[in-house]
């Protein structure tokens, strides 16, 4: 595993490698991509496809904040197919069988394929092939044609009408959050392909994959009420100004994600930024005790993180933020910060600036002795 920067603060450091570490391995994302383009061509290719059917990704994919899953589950990851099509052509339910069908249809033709070794099954909204280690979800949908250009409508067994998304244009406005200097011409540009893997995450990324991991571990005995990734991206991207590293950008998300919790009337909404007919929160109307759990966890979040900062020693920071992470990929991104700093000591880039005993990297002051923390 290969840090993605070296922060000064060791805290951040290890939040930062840890959630390296709950990053979606190459392989699988190598394989991953291999299995779209594949399932692309084949929906591109079937006899019955309307011209113009689109598959892209979206969601952690898309974005960059996938983390791995607890107890042994597979990746999960997200897809678009936007078949060209008017709504007043086509049910719900219909746009879901044309594209479970196609699906079906193509496995069936192309056994010699490394990705027709998927298995297919039918969800509430989409359909899912799964595969070794991970599993893609694929999404059928039709243009919004009230939200040009990206807007889009979704099926879904349990409600009547269509469900407005736009998951391209919230890709755009993400990477706006990311990268708060950049400056879109055009908000909602075209994301049909999958980005090239970044092997350096802004602290953003980092700060939505370590919050999300507290959250899978506060909600392990209720896993049904966690608030989902989407609602949580979106609300510690909102909560992004940029500049500041993965510790402050998870305090600074833990201290202010529930001012952009609304309340209509008896209603909780988040609402998507590039669509606000779509509601993050939508599910918390049928189940009141999700909003109350997830209030409960943003505090146990501020809490945990005040606690962590108040140990002294690293060996103390590690243990107890293995606790709220996971201990694996705390103490494998403490071995390897562990490495980072010996490497930088044998080489004298490491110092002590003055007497505050501030590492530093690269500036003046004492070279530190050597220790034997963690792979020294």
């Amino acid at each position: 595993m290969t840090m993605t920067h070296t922060p000064l603060d060791p805290l951040d450091a290890l939040l930062d490698g840890t959630a390296a570490e709950l990053d979606l391995p190459q392989a699988l994302h190598n394989a991953a991509v291999a299995y779209y383009q594949e399932v692309g061509g084949w929906l591109a290719e079937d006899a019955m496809a309307p011209t113009g059917r689109l598959l892209y990704p979206q969601g952690s994919f898309l974005l960059g904040t996938v983390v791995a899953p607890l107890q042994g589950n597979d990746f999960d990851l997200d897809f678009v197919v936007l078949e060209p099509l008017e709504k007043v052509s086509i049910t719900q339910a219909d746009l879901k069988a044309r594209v479970g069908g196609a699906l079906i249809r193509q496995l069936g033709l192309h056994r010699t394929y490394p990705a027709a070794n998927a298995t297919c099954s039918e969800g509430r909204r989409c359909w899912t092939l799964t595969y070794p280690g991970l599993h893609e979800d694929l999404l059928p949908s039709i243009p919004d044609r009230e939200a040009p250009p990206t807007g889009i409508l979704l099926t879904d067994r349990q409600l009547t009408t269509w469900q407005h998304s736009d998951p391209r244009g919230y890709a755009a406005w993400f990477e706006q959050r990311r990268q708060p200097t950049l400056v879109f011409k055009e908000a909602r540009g075209r994301v049909e392909t999958v980005p090239s893997w970044q092997r350096v995450k802004s602290p953003l990324q980092r700060a939505i994959q370590v919050t999300k991991r507290h959250r899978d571990l506060h909600y392990l005995e209720n896993p049904d009420d966690r608030p989902p990734s989407i609602l949580v991206t979106t609300l510690v991207a909102l909560t992004y100004a940029g500049g500041s590293g993965v510790l402050d950008t998870v305090v600074h998300a833990a201290t202010h994600m529930v001012d952009h919790v609304e309340h209509r009337g008896d209603v909780w909404w988040v609402p998507n930024p590039v669509q606000p007919l779509e509601n993050f929160a939508d599910k918390w109307a049928a189940h009141p005790l999700r909003a109350n759990r997830f209030f409960d966890w943003v505090q146990a979040l501020r809490g945990d993180l005040a606690s962590i900062r108040e140990e002294l020693g690293m060996p103390k920071i590690v243990k107890r933020l293995g606790v709220y992470l996971g201990e694996g990929p705390v103490e494998k991104a403490a071995e390897a910060y562990g490495r980072s700093t010996y490497e930088q000591r044998a080489s004298g880039l490491l110092s002590v600036a003055g007497s505050a005993a501030t590492l530093g990297v690269g500036g003046a002051g004492s070279k530190l002795r050597d220790h034997g923390f963690y792979g020294g």
